[in-house]
């Protein structure tokens, strides 16, 4: 069946918004597509519209393939789009076409490249058209009766919170500050070339500037304005150390400060500053479930419980050796899935270890039959057992938000942990096998492996290395027995601990861990 032709406005200013406006079909007929509006980005100076155009334009969700960066899409003919993450070139069925500029990646889509998207849909039979000159274009996600082509909205006559936006160079980097009316709800990507915040709630004022220019290591500063959330974007070409964001109560302002890359030499003399500053490093324990959210339950035993006890001797350990731990929650209380990461950050967390007890369904044969630890990192699970062990320990995301359904990380949401994936998976890895390693021979066996993958919430946005570790199975006589005596919980912490010891000694020398380094005795 033919595609029902659109004719695409561009608008010629950046804040305005492009509207898809739906014409006839081939037989006159009125189309049933209503339009949309898009976010929109540039990459070096060229026009990017967000993926979420061609799924609205087909009216279906595409599929993400991790291990291949790859987005799928089906047009309602059935054929199917391809395009990957920094490739100039897509298929659509077994046709290759040459976009010119890479696709790129963003915090919640792909990106693709808008002049060469336009020709491709022209080639496939779409019917549109752009304005000669038409300069840069954000895709606002405001409803299409809100904004006409080429005005951009007023959002002050809402309620403006953002106020204006400066940049400094400084002889140590660059400073951005962001001016507000009050503290904002926000989280930060980095997406090189491009720092990304994400403000909830935000709404610029109607003088604030949408493009503006940088300074120093900053080269311009990009603000889109959607319907709840305002998008600021730094662009920084320059290589750099790291980026830092601190809120000024007194003023009222975001400073974000963007550090230069400093020599290797210099860089070692602050490490080693720090290091004889600190202790060993900062390690954070988060006991799953409490509150509310006892977890499995199995003859009278809480996993809530079981795992604050292991927690607590944990920390115990983890102090002996010279560790700052740190636990989540050190009593019964309830923690959503979104703050214990989030608190694991903002604690400058050297490693991140979330403790679980498995449970299963099933005959009391398959219960007695089923045991055994399991250490995950954070990675699309593989087998669907992973995938069913990941909803339920995601059940409370469904309980806060009252959606159901919502026990998996969506393939959008993958393509926005690839920043998170691709600087922590090796390092998480490692310290899985650690972990698998040290519980060589305990009375509770591994599961499988004793490694696995999966799409746990609780690991989402914990810039470490970090590890969801199932103990064991309340569901067996003998793990539970193990997992509820003061005994058998000591000798998990203790393994744990060691376990931690020596993987950061594997950290800190780049190789093995040190025979005859200390330990805690099991």
């Amino acid at each position: 069946m033919r595609m029902p032709a659109l004719i695409l406005i561009l608008a010629a200013s950046i804040g305005a918004a492009v509207l898809l406006q739906p014409t006839g079909d081939s037989e006159g007929r009125r189309s049933a597509w209503s339009g949309a509006r898009f976010p929109d980005t540039t990459f070096e100076d060229v026009r990017y519209v967000s993926s979420g155009f061609l799924e609205s334009l087909f009216g279906r969700e595409g599929s993400w393939v991790p291990d291949r960066q790859k987005l799928v899409l089906e047009d309602s003919s059935g054929v199917k789009w391809f395009f990957t993450v920094d490739n100039p070139y897509m298929n659509i069925g077994d046709q290759v076409f040459n976009l010119v500029y890479p696709v790129r990646r963003g915090p919640e889509f792909l990106y693709l490249p808008l002049p060469s998207l336009l020709r491709v849909l022209a080639q496939r039979g779409y019917g549109v058209a752009a304005p000669e000159g038409a300069g840069p274009v954000s895709f606002a996600s405001a409803e299409a009766s809100d904004v006409s082509p080429g005005k951009r909205p007023d959002p002050a006559a809402d309620g403006a919170n953002i106020l204006g936006v400066g940049a400094e160079a400084r002889e140590n980097g660059t400073l951005v500050t962001l001016s507000t009316s009050g503290p904002l709800e926000w989280e930060a990507y980095w997406v090189p070339p491009h720092y990304i915040m994400r403000f909830q709630k935000g709404r610029v004022a109607s003088a604030y500037p949408l493009k503006s220019k940088g300074a120093g290591l900053v080269k311009q500063i990009l603000t889109v304005q959607e319907k709840n959330l305002v998008q600021v974007t730094l662009d920084v070409p320059r290589a750099i150390d790291t980026v830092e964001v601190a809120y000024a109560a007194g003023t009222g302002e975001y400073q974000i400060t963007v550090r230069k890359k400093t020599s290797k030499k210099a860089t070692a003399a602050a490490d080693k500053e720090r290091t004889a500053k600190k202790s060993l490093g900062t390690i954070i324990i988060d006991p799953g479930h409490g509150g509310k959210d006892p977890g499995a339950q199995v003859k009278g035993v809480s996993e809530s419980r079981i795992t604050l006890a292991v927690a607590l001797e944990l920390r115990a350990a983890l102090t002996e050796l010279g560790y700052k731990a740190v636990l989540t929650r050190d009593k019964d209380v309830y923690l959503s899935l979104q703050e214990r990461p989030k608190f694991a950050s903002e604690r400058g967390g050297d490693l991140f270890i979330s403790l679980h007890c498995n449970a299963i369904d099933g005959s009391p044969k398959r219960k007695k039959s089923v045991s055994g630890f399991i250490a995950y990192i954070l990675r699309e699970g593989e087998s669907e057992e992973d995938k069913a062990l990941a909803r339920r320990e995601n059940q409370a995301i469904s309980e806060e938000s009252g959606k159901n359904g919502k026990g998996e990380i969506s393939p959008v949401e993958w393509i926005l942990l690839e920043h998170q994936l691709n600087i922590y998976s090796k390092e998480s890895e490692g310290f899985a096998e650690q972990i698998v390693k040290e519980f060589g021979g305990f009375e509770i066996g591994k599961y499988s492996t004793g490694a696995g993958q999966a799409g746990f919430f609780v690991l989402v946005g914990a810039y470490m290395p970090a590890v969801l570790f199932e103990m064991g199975f309340l569901t067996n006589d003998r793990d539970r027995s193990t997992l509820n005596s003061e005994k058998g919980r000591k000798h998990i912490s203790r393994r744990l601990a060691n376990a931690i010891h020596k993987y950061r000694q594997i950290q800190a020398g780049g190789g093995t861990a040190r025979e005859g380094g200390r330990t805690i005795p099991k």
